[in-house]
């Protein structure tokens, strides 16, 4: 799994040059994360990668930079509280690439 583990880190950075290694940090040790680790053999990796980050890092911004689970909590639709925050997570994915 270290193996894949570094694959991912490393495809983040590539992806995401500018990201703060906190949150970094932060995704590598969701448990989530790690589940969908032990779900894909080693060699399949590769083909999943570059899209399977992406949506990783959004979730990390979602949860971590916005009002998103605030607005889950206040009773707002989930598609509704995503397009909100929406704009948000675009502008700090582009401030990590």
């Amino acid at each position: 799994m270290e193996n894949i583990l570094t694959k991912i880190k490393t495809a983040i950075k590539k992806l995401f040059p500018n990201i703060p290694s906190r949150d970094l940090l932060q995704i590598l040790s969701k448990k989530a994360f790690q589940e969908w680790l032990k779900q894909i053999p080693s060699e399949k990796v590769d083909n999943f990668l570059s899209s399977y980050v992406t949506k990783i890092v959004k979730a990390h911004i979602r949860h971590n930079y916005t009002d998103y689970d605030d607005k889950l909590y206040m009773g707002e639709r989930r598609n509704n509280a995503r397009l909100s925050v929406n704009s948000k997570i675009e502008i700090i994915m582009e401030s990590w690439r």
